[in-house]
C-alpha cells in the first residue's frame, strides 16, 4: 500500500474516504472520517449514514456506547469498501467486513440535535484489522496512513 495522504485541520486529522457498499446500494460516496486513536471503534454518525441513505432502521442493534455523557446505539452493517487516494492519485480499497452506525438511544430533540454533530470516526480498529500504520507529525502538518510492512 502506497502512503495515503490525510489532511490536519482544525486540530483533527481527516481522512477523505470513498465508500462503496453494493448491499445498500451505495456505490462511490465521499464521506470524511475524523481520525481518533483514542477510540478502538470505527463507525459512522447518524448524519452522515443519513446522507448516504442507509437504512438505520433495518441494521442490527448489538452494543451500546457512551461518548461525551450521551448514550447511542451501535447497529452493525455489512461488508463496505473504503477508497482512499495514494500520494500517487491511485486508488487503495480496504473492506471491512462490519462497519457500525451511532444512532442516539433518547428520541428527544435534542439527543438528535446532538447525534446530528458527531463525527465518523476511524478508530485504532481500523488500523488493527487492516494492519495500517499511522504517521502524524504536526510541526510540518504531515499525517498520512502506509500499509504495515
Amino acid at each position: 500500500m502506497k502512503k495515503v495522504p490525510l489532511r490536519f485541520i482544525n486540530n483533527q486529522i481527516e481522512a477523505k474516504v470513498i465508500i462503496d457498499a453494493e448491499a445498500y446500494r451505495i456505490r462511490y460516496k465521499p464521506i470524511t472520517f475524523i481520525v481518533d486513536t483514542g477510540s478502538s471503534r470505527s463507525f459512522i454518525s447518524e448524519r452522515d449514514a443519513m446522507q448516504l441513505k442507509l437504512p438505520i432502521d433495518i441494521l442490527t442493534n448489538p452494543e451500546s456506547i457512551r461518548m461525551g455523557g450521551s448514550k447511542y446505539d451501535l447497529l452493525q452493517t455489512k461488508k463496505m469498501k473504503l477508497m482512499l487516494k495514494t500520494e500517487e492519485n491511485t486508488t487503495q480499497e480496504i473492506v471491512m467486513p462490519q462497519f457500525a452506525i451511532t444512532r442516539a438511544t433518547k428520541k428527544t430533540e435534542e439527543a438528535r440535535r446532538e447525534s446530528q454533530c458527531l463525527p465518523s470516526i476511524l478508530g485504532t480498529d481500523f488500523f488493527t484489522i487492516n494492519s495500517l500504520l499511522l504517521h502524524f507529525d504536526p510541526r510540518d502538518n504531515d499525517s498520512y496512513v502506509a500499509k504495515k510492512e
